[in-house]
C-alpha cells in the first residue's frame, strides 16, 4: 500500500467549493423535474456532512475536516406539536395551485431557526402513521448507499421505502385514472390517494374537496380500493380534523 499525502487546507476549500457547485447544479435542475438529482445531491451532502467511526468504515466528512460542524445550522422544518396525531413532514406544506394539490418545500420562505449541526442533521423531519421516524442522516445516507446514489443495494431500508414512489403506486394511480376517480395527472391527486392507500395511511389531509374531500367520491374511493385490496385512508380537510378533535 503506497503512503498517503495530507491535503492542505487549500486542498480542503477547493474540494468544498465543488461540492457546492454539485450541490448547486443538482438542485437547479431538480428544480426543473429532474427529481433524481436528489440522489446526486445525497452523495454531496454526504461527503460534506458525515463522519463514520465504525470498524469498517472510518471516514471523515469534509466539513469536519475544515473545522465547520460546529457552526449553527439553519433550520426550515415545521415543529411537530405534541396533539398532532397524523403522520408528519416537517420539510414541505400543502398548497393548492389550479384545483391541484402540491407540496413546496420550506426553503426561503420559512422562518427557520438556527441549531447546532447534531440536532439539525439527526433531528426528527418524518414520521409515518405507525411512528417511524426520519433524520436529514437517514434519509442522506440511505439514498446515498442504497437507493442507487453512489450504491445500489439488493433490498433497501423499509421505513425509507415509504418515501419512494414504485411501480405498484404507479399501476394504482392508473387504476384510479382507468376508473375514473381522479383526473388524467399522474402528478396530483391520483398519486397521493395512491400513496396514502398502500402505505396505509389513517388519514388524508386535503383542501381538495372536488376530487379527494368529498362524501360523493369516498363511496367511490372505497369501492375501487376495495377491489384493488388497497387500505381506505380517511379523506377530510385539517378543519374537519382538528373540529372533531377538538369535540
Amino acid at each position: 500500500m503506497t503512503d498517503k499525502v495530507p491535503l492542505t487546507e487549500s486542498d480542503l476549500q477547493s474540494q468544498l467549493s465543488e461540492q457546492l457547485e454539485f450541490l448547486e447544479s443538482s438542485a437547479n435542475r431538480y428544480d426543473t423535474g429532474y427529481y433524481n438529482e436528489a440522489k446526486r445531491m445525497a452523495i454531496s451532502l454526504r461527503i460534506l456532512l458525515h463522519d463514520s467511526n465504525n470498524s469498517k468504515s472510518k471516514s471523515k466528512s469534509l466539513l469536519g475536516q475544515l473545522g465547520k460542524k460546529d457552526i449553527k445550522f439553519l433550520d426550515t422544518a415545521i415543529e411537530k406539536t405534541s396533539n398532532v396525531k397524523t403522520a408528519y413532514c416537517g420539510l414541505v406544506r400543502i398548497l393548492i395551485v389550479d384545483k391541484r394539490t402540491q407540496y413546496i418545500p420550506l426553503l426561503d420562505d420559512a422562518p427557520g431557526r438556527m441549531t447546532g449541526f447534531n440536532s439539525w442533521w439527526k433531528g426528527v423531519i418524518f414520521e409515518d402513521n405507525l411512528g417511524n421516524k426520519m433524520s436529514r442522516k437517514y434519509i442522506v445516507l440511505t439514498m446515498a448507499d442504497q437507493d442507487g446514489g453512489a450504491h445500489v443495494d439488493p433490498s433497501i431500508e423499509k421505513d425509507y421505502s415509504i418515501l419512494r414512489i414504485t411501480e405498484d403506486i404507479i399501476g394504482i394511480v392508473d387504476e384510479y385514472i382507468l376508473h375514473y376517480i381522479m383526473p388524467k395527472d399522474t402528478k396530483g391527486d391520483a398519486l397521493h390517494l395512491a400513496l396514502a392507500s398502500y402505505y396505509h395511511c389513517q388519514f388524508l389531509l386535503t383542501w381538495n374537496c372536488q376530487h379527494l374531500a368529498n362524501a360523493n367520491k369516498f363511496e367511490h374511493i372505497r369501492h375501487v380500493n376495495t377491489i384493488l385490496g388497497l387500505y381506505v385512508p380517511i379523506l377530510t380537510t385539517p378543519y374537519e380534523l382538528m373540529y372533531e378533535e377538538g369535540d
